[in-house]
């Protein structure tokens, strides 16, 4: 009988019968070291498949696209202090389309196989320190093949508080659309842009209790061949340049009294592109606070987050229009509510009746954001106004 090894207690997995090189059966825990490494392999397959139509600039669009994604993953946990994950996939994807008016023009249809495989392992020497070692090898259609590492360290002082270091990089092949798009003089794909790249850096102090955990972080990244849409007319896709962000995150969650919790963050970064500053469209400070209250009939809970003036578009084309609000710092807010009504009025059945209250932007905010895909226009509206929902469930 076949039996999950995952699901064992230790006590069980040592009772196991094993033949080793020996022949002779013996328990697992007198045999050969190299046979208690114990391991789970999973196979997982995805396809997908789709049919595209809209109306585009120069007439109806008309495409499909398909991807099959096989990934091989194996978990190893070699001894009591050495685990690892291997794993491989290949994905094969196929798309195109074209313009019914205008036949040729669109996307060409493309067939492209990337390939893949990774291994990452951590060591944990002593109790309080775990060390993490892997790296990704990456052969995407028609590129050599490029490897990207991840390392890490985390040591913990006592037990609540430690400190966290990691390292690494990672990288995006460009999608058939931005390599192979034919809409002359609208846009024309680029099929030789190179894979965009980027390396991070993540140095953190930790303390948790068992009503409390609080985290800082701070953070530095390099984004490398970057790619990018040219602004119109004529647009087409470029690898620019590099970014490097940087930057300070604080996190906090837990509980401030009986059924009362909070969760908070604030994060603070700037980026550097060549000459120019914080042009990335993402704001500078973002800050998040939700509380919540919880009761056996009932349960609210607020969440607001605050986000800093954007950077215009008009930092990276002139020629923009205003046609739009331009955009500012805004508080996007929510509120939760929700009451079972019958525990609210003491009464005990097998049935429940919950009265819900969901409120989105409940400031009513006019919220923009900087147009930044195309940018040709300054702003598009980023958050729908106040919206209140409200729902009634019976429950049986």
């Amino acid at each position: 009988q076949e039996e999950d090894l995952y699901d064992l207690s230790m006590e069980e997995l040592m009772k196991i019968k094993v033949v080793s090189a020996s022949k002779v059966e013996e328990s697992l825990n007198d045999a050969p070291g190299i046979i208690t490494s114990i391991s789970r392999e999973e196979i997982n397959t995805t396809f997908n498949e789709s049919l595209i139509s809209y109306d585009a600039t120069g007439g109806d669009f008309e495409g499909e696209s398909s991807d099959i994604l096989m990934e091989v993953t194996n978990f190893i946990s070699a001894t009591e202090n050495i685990n690892a994950v291997v794993g491989a996939t290949a994905y094969l994807m196929s798309a195109g389309g074209e313009l019914a008016e205008f036949p040729g023009q669109g996307v060409a249809f493309t067939n492209q196989t990337w390939f893949s495989a990774y291994v990452q392992a951590d060591y944990q020497p002593v109790e309080r320190l775990k060390l993490i070692a892997g790296g990704q090898l990456n052969a995407p259609n028609g590129f050599d093949a490029n490897f990207v590492p991840r390392l890490g360290v985390i040591y913990d002082v006592n037990k609540k508080m430690g400190f966290k270091a990691l390292y690494g990089q990672a990288f995006r092949t460009a999608y058939i659309a931005e390599q192979y798009a034919v809409e002359p003089p609208i846009l024309t794909g680029n099929p030789v842009l190179k894979p965009q790249t980027v390396q991070t850096t993540d140095l953190q102090a930790f303390y948790n209790t068992r009503k409390l955990q609080l985290s800082v972080t701070g953070f530095q990244s390099t984004m490398k061949n970057i790619i990018t849409l040219t602004s119109p007319p004529n647009q087409t896709y470029l690898n620019e340049g590099e970014i490097r962000f940087e930057g300070l995150e604080l996190e906090g969650k837990g509980m401030l009294y009986k059924d009362f919790f909070f969760n908070t963050s604030f994060t603070y970064q700037q980026s550097q592109n060549g000459a120019l500053k914080n042009v990335t469209h993402v704001p500078q400070t973002l800050l998040k606070v939700g509380l919540n209250y919880h009761k056996a009939w009932f349960n609210m809970g607020v969440y607001d987050m605050y986000a800093s003036e954007i950077s215009s578009v008009n930092t990276v084309n002139n020629a923009a229009r205003e046609v739009n609000p331009v955009p500012k710092d805004y508080h996007y807010m929510t509120l939760n509510l929700d009451v079972d009504m019958l525990k609210m009025l003491g009464k005990s059945t097998p049935y429940s009746l919950n009265f819900n209250t969901y409120v989105v932007n409940l400031l009513d905010e006019k919220i923009y954001y900087p147009e930044y895909t195309r940018r040709n226009i300054n702003s598009i509206q980023g958050r729908p106004e106040r919206a209140i929902y409200v729902r009634l469930v019976l429950g049986f």
